[in-house]
């Protein structure tokens, strides 16, 4: 009753703050879509292959839900242990939030996402359980708190807002959820959020990738929005719209109360729409984006073109095609994170002469030696 009561709140809240700034610049911008795959080298350039250490049980990881960068620092956040983990930017390990699981004070039971401010050299950890803002530097030593009424699924930082998914069903209306983009002033996070942005969602509960994402700028995107928005300085500066041609998801699906399994049946599939635009990773002239579909898209900034790829060829790891993590507080970088797995069979199938492609020797070297209780293997990709 109690988190009904306070969820109806802060929609009132956002209803009255919503008086929405201004969203900026605005590029309307037609996909091409292009029948063959593109090769990592059409947009990728220069590599480095980090393997994260395990010295310690501290250390592993189960899995990667979000990665966020600074000076010399690697921030892994695993949600499914519930603790963040810190690697040096050669991947030996530097230490884990497991000892602040907990109900005592500066601890926290569950974690969403995190972010990092390089300048001030300081981790921000968002947690849903208690609704809270942890602040760490780099050694995971603890600075401050600070208590929220709500909480964001995800988060970015600049020098002067904290940035935020903040989702709010509103069942007394409908069964629709909607997507806030709010700016937090960091020295008044329990001010009220200045909302930048009301994202619809039509499947509740159903995400396709990371949505709020940094380096090179702040961007984010709404699981059934056609464009991506840039921010800056607590507004938006700059809209990216696009338009997906016959394979755009029509307006009509936004309105329909469907569940799921009716929208899939219906706008999924093969020869499905285009929907869910995540996982934006920036350089100076490029935005790289995915969406439900395969298909690969690189947007040029400075010629406002956008080209849809059918696939994508990993010249380092043969076999694999997916397209991985954004990096938030790395510039310029794009992350492809390995499987064990992938590199044990790998490796297996090599020595037995199923395969005769060699993989890159530092990745052969490491191949060899990984085992079930390595970390994943991450290859960070520059984008030219």
């Amino acid at each position: 009753m109690y988190e009904n009561m306070k969820t109806k709140f802060y929609y009132l809240l956002l209803l009255i703050l919503f008086a929405c700034s201004g969203q900026g610049d605005i590029n309307q911008i037609k996909v091409e879509y292009i029948k063959t795959p593109i090769i990592d080298s059409e947009f990728l350039s220069g590599y480095d292959i980090v393997k994260l250490e395990t010295p310690i049980r501290d250390a592993l990881i189960s899995t990667i839900s979000t990665m966020a960068f600074g000076q010399n620092r690697i921030f892994v956040c695993d949600r499914n242990q519930q603790k963040v983990v810190a690697f040096d930017s050669s991947g030996d390990f530097i230490g884990s939030t497991q000892n602040m699981i907990g109900r005592a004070n500066n601890e926290y039971l569950q974690l969403m996402d995190i972010a990092t401010d390089d300048n001030e050299k300081l981790l921000f950890i968002q947690c849903d359980n208690p609704y809270q803002i942890l602040i760490l530097d780099y050694d995971l030593n603890f600075v401050s708190k600070t208590n929220m009424n709500y909480y964001c699924n995800e988060i970015a930082v600049d020098d002067n807002y904290i940035y935020g998914i903040l989702p709010i069903s509103h069942n007394d209306v409908s069964d629709k959820q909607y997507d806030y983009l709010v700016a937090i002033e960091r020295n008044n996070v329990n001010g009220k959020p200045k909302v930048l942005l009301r994202m619809d969602n039509v499947l509740p509960g159903v995400g396709f990738g990371k949505a709020l994402t940094s380096g090179n700028g702040i961007f984010v995107c709404g699981r059934f929005d056609d464009a991506i928005y840039q921010i800056e300085n607590g507004a938006i500066i700059k809209e990216f719209k696009i338009d997906f041609g016959e394979r755009a998801l029509p307006k009509s699906a936004q309105t329909e109360n469907i569940s799921p399994k009716q929208f899939y049946t219906e706008y999924g599939g093969a020869e499905g729409k285009t929907f869910g635009i995540s996982k934006v990773c920036a350089s100076d002239s490029l935005l790289l984006f995915s969406t439900n579909r395969a298909t690969m898209f690189v947007l040029n900034k400075n010629s406002m073109t956008c080209k849809g790829y059918n696939g994508f060829v990993n010249s380092k790891m043969p076999l694999v095609s997916t397209f991985s993590f954004p990096t938030k507080g790395l510039e310029n970088s794009v992350i492809y994170e390995t499987e064990n797995i992938y590199l044990q069979n790998y490796i297996k199938m090599y020595n037995e002469g199923k395969i005769n492609v060699r993989l890159d020797e530092k990745l052969m070297e490491i191949a060899e030696r990984i085992d079930d209780n390595s970390n994943p293997v991450l290859i960070i990709w520059n984008i030219k």
